[in-house]
């Protein structure tokens, strides 16, 4: 199969994953198994930038939302669309870095030692 071309470069793709799925066969009890490819959009962007808004817009174009999600609070009553386990992890990194999700000031690299940034790097992965 030829590889696509975007502006004269050739971009490789990535082998397809399938992802085990059921869908309930309608009038039937059995289930039909689908093959599926999963993509993970993750929506970055420091605090108030509109990264809830953008999220809630991509879940009505299609996207699937986490399971658990941030609950709705003040200046944004409608939800935050940001899953709980990934925000508490971030929460518990910034902490240990002595810092807080709206603290403008830069983290110097170093603040946490390598061993740290490992866990936290695969932490991340699993959420």
């Amino acid at each position: 199969m030829e590889e696509p071309r975007r502006m004269g470069r050739t971009v490789s793709r990535r082998p397809e994953t399938p992802v085990r799925r059921e869908r309930a066969n309608v009038g039937a009890s059995a289930k039909i198994p689908l093959l599926a490819r999963r993509t993970c959009i993750l929506i970055l962007g420091m605090h108030r930038s509109g990264t809830s808004a953008i999220t809630r817009v991509l879940n009505l174009l299609g996207a699937e939302l986490p399971r658990h999600m941030v609950g709705p609070g003040s200046g944004n009553e409608l939800g935050h669309w940001e899953p709980e386990r990934l925000v508490a992890l971030h929460d518990r990194m910034l902490e240990e870095a002595n810092s807080h999700y709206d603290d403008w000031t830069s983290i110097t690299p170093g603040t946490l030692p390598e061993a740290r940034l490992g866990y936290y790097k695969d932490q991340i992965r699993r959420c």
